[in-house]
Parts: C-alpha cells; structure tokens; sequence
C-alpha cells in the first residue's frame, strides 16, 4: 500500500473515532476537545506497511535536512546579493556613493566599502561586503536616493 494510500485509510479511520461521540454530545468539535476522544484516538491501532514506516523520517534526519537547507540558502542568498551588487555596477555605485556623502548620510565604514563598490571589476566585494552594500542602498534609499 502507498504512502497516500496509508495516510488516506488511517485518516477515514480516525474519522471515524471522532465522529462516533458518546450519546450526551451532540457536536462533534466539542468532542475532539474531550480526553476521552483522544484516549479513543490513542488507543487506535493499525498495521502500518514495512514500506510506509520506511518513508517515515526521524526528528534527527529531518532536524539535518532542515540545517543542510538552511545552509544551502544561506549561500544562495549571498550569491544573489553578490550578483545584485555587480548588476548595480561601478558607475551606480559612484552615483550612490556622491548622494551619501552630499547629502551626509555615510561614515568611514560605508565609504571603505563603497570604495570597493566604485572600483569593480579591478576589486571584488566580499560576500559581506555585498551585504552591507545592499543594506545601506536601502538605507539610502529612505533618505531619498533613487536606483534607476
């Protein structure tokens, strides 16, 4: 039996459990409320297939899962951020760069890195460095700095 197959059959048998209410109730969401209905729940038994339990992970396997996906995202978020800062380009940067200082909204820090930013393909911003830049576009953004 497939896997949907089993989540099917088991779902209509718990159906069942919870729709069948004890004479005194009436209303079958008040019911699943009850321990009783869960005690039913609980005491349900039914052969699961070798194969379906076999296509069950544990929390430890999905607990990896989720941190390799995590990990992988993490990347794909910094090459993206790497790739928006290069698309933005040397020339941008320097029109970026004019704004933030005519108009006072950089420190030391954001022109290091807008140096950087000015100078590709000759320097290459890091990672975070590209993330920091995509930051303080948006901070300058607010200020009134407009990418066209």
């Amino acid at each position: 039996m497939g896997v949907y197959k089993t989540l099917e059959d088991v779902s209509y048998q718990i159906q069942q459990i919870i729709t069948d209410t004890p004479a005194s109730i009436s209303n079958v969401t008040e019911w699943c409320k009850k321990d009783g209905c869960w005690l039913k729940v609980k005491a349900f038994d039914m052969d699961l297939s070798k194969a379906f339990l076999a296509e069950l992970i544990g929390i430890d396997e999905r607990d990896a899962v989720e941190k390799d996906a995590k990990k992988v995202q993490k990347v794909d978020d910094g090459i993206t951020c790497q790739k928006m800062v290069l698309e933005i380009g040397p020339e941008k940067w320097k029109e970026i760069s004019k704004f933030g200082v005519l108009n006072k909204h950089l420190n030391e820090k954001d022109m290091g890195i807008l140096q950087v930013a000015v100078s590709i393909p000759s320097m290459m911003p890091t990672e975070s460095r590209c993330k920091y830049l995509m930051k303080l576009l948006i901070r300058l953004k607010e200020e009134g700095f407009q990418l066209n």
